[in-house]
């Protein structure tokens, strides 16, 4: 037989158990919901004691090396951080943070203190003093009674000396141009990536055709269309301030080289022959781009967001051995562009697109066949896309055209008057772009 005395003991021992499962996942749970704040060192002094005091009130207090470590896994520039609430909601979000706290001293002796919420929004704003020595023991109270009024941890109110006295100076805390101490620290971090997207060069390979259609006034006509022949472009493109700073990060100098090798059948430079006219078509264009969007904190160069804007001239050569039935231009544009690529559908993919428009144009060779004086302008347009093949490397492809109205003023020597010409220059191309 069992006695009492033992069963009672048992199921002391029991209950014991139970209630000190229930005290441990207790602690446990109360310790998981500590708020976690992200605190940015105080440059005056004082963050090791507000750490202290943020600890004995119930927060999880992250330093600031931690947060920063936190921007830089997602691949964000710490540069004026504090004001980018979206990029600061990405952070707070993925760190699971529930506040950063940061000071800003002043010279009139005072910290301006702000409370950065989950939305990167300050969420409360107020001011403590400081002294010789940073944020003082009282100063800290005054913070952590407001820190825990905000997360409803405040169980009474209490009453702090926030006016420093003569006798008793107390140390004030640090202030977030500490953020440009981070900058400083992080500005080999940004260099480094803009060092990786400082240079872009782009082969491709084309297949290019050119139609050109000239009508006169008196009814002379000449009409132009070629197949499609092969070709090659080269296009350089420099960011020269990326590697100095972020400030002069996004423009760029370029130059962009094409030649297209053909064939015509024309009458030849004598009257009743026929010939097999090899052509060439050249153009060089160079300028300025300016880019929209900042690489920084994008994980992908080659396939990134990219939104540009462009200012340049173009040369062009369609060259042709004499004959009597297609003229050797040349030709001068200036351009003003704007172009976009733009990550799509699955990892390592963006399609791209650009629209030029030629306000004006200057004609050099042949310009006397069809007039005396000329007038040039037209557009350009394209579409394409990019595949990351390597973090440096790209597959590029696309289409493209560029369509030019001249009008002619006067006679021509090849009896054209008051002349009207139509120029089409398709193109497509294959090839790859590397990235630096």
């Amino acid at each position: 037989m069992i006695s009492h005395n033992r069963v009672s003991r048992r199921w002391m021992m029991a209950l014991t158990l139970v209630f000190s499962l229930f005290l441990s996942n207790l602690a446990f749970a109360q310790d998981a919901e500590k708020p976690r704040l992200a605190l940015l060192d105080i440059r005056e002094g004082g963050t090791e004691i507000l750490t202290k005091q943020l600890e004995d009130a119930g927060f999880e207090v992250k330093d600031q090396a931690w947060f920063l470590k936190q921007v830089k896994a997602r691949a964000i520039s710490p540069k004026k951080l504090l004001r980018r609430p979206k990029d600061l909601r990405f952070v707070i979000n993925g760190a699971k943070i529930d506040g950063i706290l940061y000071f800003k001293a002043q010279e009139d002796d005072t910290f301006d203190v702000t409370l950065i919420g989950k939305e990167g929004k300050p969420v409360r704003e107020f001011k403590t003093d400081q002294t010789s020595e940073g944020l003082s023991e009282n100063g800290a109270k005054l913070v952590v009674d407001e820190i825990k009024d905000e997360f409803g941890m405040k169980e009474e109110a209490v009453a702090v000396a926030t006016v420093d006295t003569l006798d008793e100076p107390d140390p004030a805390e640090g202030d977030v141009s500490s953020l440009k101490d981070e900058a400083k620290k992080k500005e080999d971090e940004v260099s480094d990536r803009l060092s990786n997207d400082w240079l872009f060069a782009r082969v491709y390979g084309r297949l290019m055709k050119r139609d050109l259609n000239v009508t006169g006034a008196n009814g002379a006509v000449l009409s132009y269309a070629s197949t499609f022949y092969p070709g090659f472009e080269a296009e350089l493109e420099v960011y020269p301030g990326a590697p100095i700073s972020e400030d002069y990060a996004d423009v760029a100098v370029f130059v962009d080289y094409v030649m297209g090798f053909g064939s015509v059948t024309a009458e030849g430079a004598d009257a009743g022959t026929v010939e097999e006219l090899p052509i060439t078509q050249m153009e060089i264009e160079g300028g300025t781009k300016y880019r929209l969007v900042s690489p920084l904190g994008q994980e992908s160069s080659t396939t990134m967001v990219q939104a540009q804007i462009k200012l340049s001239g173009r040369y062009t050569a369609f060259n042709v051995d004499a004959n009597r039935s297609l003229p050797k231009t040349t030709m001068i544009e200036v351009i003003v562009g704007a172009s976009v690529l733009y990550p799509v559908l699955f990892d390592g993919f963006a399609v791209s697109g650009f629209f030029d428009v030629t306000p004006f144009g200057v004609w050099g060779e042949g310009k006397e066949l069809f007039g005396k004086t000329a007038s040039t302008y037209g557009f350009s347009a394209g579409l394409g896309g990019v595949y990351e093949a390597t973090e440096s490397i790209g597959i590029s492809f696309g289409y493209r055209f560029r369509v030019l109205r001249t009008s002619f003023e006067g006679d021509g020597e090849l009896d054209f008057t008051d002349s009207d010409a139509f120029e089409l220059v398709q193109a497509a191309n294959l090839g790859i772009v590397y990235q630096h």
